[in-house]
């Protein structure tokens, strides 16, 4: 008897599925708007202070709440604000910095959801970022509020500053990706000179000076058609991509790092333009087009990751452990999915109990297969505040409920033969998912 105890226990408690499976998983709320080929979202920030996610670009509603290009996810729902649309965002001192209005030439500071004006250029703004304690816009733009500044102005808190000459090129620089790397801001783009330095499409600003990368990034030679467009950095390595296939010298795909000292090919060609990168769970992910996201391990060599999209990825964010993508998709994988997804993993176990642990929350599944009754088990304080659903392989929501205590029964009699997603949802998003069949 005892043997037979312990063996229970063991499986209700100790199994842990071994293989996962990625999918991108559409959020119950979309993100909508008309005309439908201009409606997108161009980017995400979590700001996790307060524990929400802000989602800004060009759109009407989010879920059934109008709006005009800003709403604010919480893990399980949406608030709108208005003032759109919106192009980049960042970070800055606690709030939020983001840059917009038609065209996108307005930085705003949103705290405690009270915009303020703080800056207007006379020409597009394209990324924003803090170093140093100070926040960094970049754009195509010569003037910010009246200050002569070429392609990057420098807000200290109460006014702008030039960051000494900017950058230049014959015809107009613009300034299109901003990462912080080796206390040192990178700076990419397209122009030839950075504070007077040649420097083609990539510097190095340190708040005084700016310094060259070598002898910058070329298409083939072509300096002209070698622009910088994206960065990120993962393990410890500064990545940026564009349109170039040469750094300093060094011939790659668009998608090259450094360590701070020496640069390094990578291997993706083939995989079409990078929209945005991004580290979750030490690795490396990519928003690419044609319309999917490539993961890497080590930076150099790359998998698709879930479904592909049928529009762009613009953005992807992590949020409260899970990995968001968003965008100008409206299907991913033959599965609606309205601008904004993200990403789960599904466990591969589909036999006897299922078990999938998410932090502190411990899912317990049973039996599986099942026929008429399936047997859930939270093994988390506060079950009242969590909400059970059952949806499809389509992302179609069949059953939902809430667990009447540890232990809650559900009927699936119902069901059509099947599989199916079981998952639990708390105020901060999902916390558990299981594979279940259906006889």
């Amino acid at each position: 008897m005892k043997q037979i105890l312990f063996t229970i226990q063991y499986l209700l408690f100790t199994f842990i599925c071994s293989a996962q499976t990625y999918e991108w998983q559409p959020l119950p709320e979309g993100i909508y708007g008309t005309p439908l080929g201009t409606t997108r979202v161009e980017s995400m920030v979590a700001l996790t202070d307060t524990n929400l996610m802000y989602v800004a670009g060009n759109f009407d509603s989010a879920g059934s709440l109008p709006c005009s290009g800003f709403a604010i996810w919480n893990g399980l729902n949406f608030s709108i604000f208005n003032g759109g649309p919106w192009i980049t965002m960042s970070t800055y001192q606690n709030q939020i910095a983001a840059a917009g209005g038609t065209p996108a030439k307005l930085i705003y500071l949103i705290d405690n959801l009270i915009f303020t004006l703080i800056g207007q250029a006379n020409s597009d703004i394209h990324s924003l970022i803090e170093y140093k304690g100070d926040l960094y816009a970049g754009g195509d733009f010569t003037n910010m509020d009246g200050v002569p500044c070429n392609g990057i102005a420098r807000w200290d808190g109460t006014s702008w500053h030039p960051c000494g000459t900017g950058v230049t090129v014959s015809g107009g620089a613009s300034v299109d990706a901003l990462g912080v790397y080796n206390g040192k801001l990178y700076v990419g783009g397209y122009f030839e000179f950075a504070g007077g330095i040649p420097a083609w499409n990539l510097a190095a600003w340190d708040s005084t000076n700016w310094q060259s990368i070598g002898i910058g990034t070329s298409q083939t030679g072509n300096y002209y058609a070698g622009s910088v467009m994206e960065m990120g950095t993962f393990n410890n390595k500064l990545f940026i991509a564009g349109l170039f296939n040469e750094v300093n010298g060094l011939y790659t795909s668009p998608l090259a790092y450094t360590d701070g000292v020496n640069w390094f090919p990578t291997n993706n060609s083939g995989l079409g333009f990078i929209y945005d990168i991004k580290e979750f769970e030490n690795k490396l992910f990519m928003a690419t087009t044609p319309y999917q996201v490539y993961t890497s391990n080590d930076g150099v060599n790359f998998t698709l990751v879930g479904s592909l999209f049928n529009g762009n990825i613009k953005s992807l964010e992590v949020f409260n452990d899970t990995l968001y993508a968003a965008g100008g998709f409206e299907m991913c994988g033959g599965t609606p999915c309205y601008r904004i997804a993200r990403l789960v993993q599904l466990p591969d176990d589909t036999t006897g109990v299922s078990q999938l642990a998410v932090g502190s929350m411990q899912l317990v599944v049973y039996p599986n297969p099942v026929e008429r009754q399936l047997t859930v088990v939270l093994r988390q304080a506060h079950h009242d505040s969590y909400a059970i659903s059952i949806t499809d392989l389509l992302g179609r929501q069949l059953i939902v409920t809430k667990p009447a205590n540890t232990k809650t029964e559900i009927d699936v009699t119902a069901l059509s033969a099947g599989v199916y997603l079981l998952m639990v949802e708390g105020k901060n998003g999902i916390v558990g998912v299981s594979k279940f069949i259906k006889q």
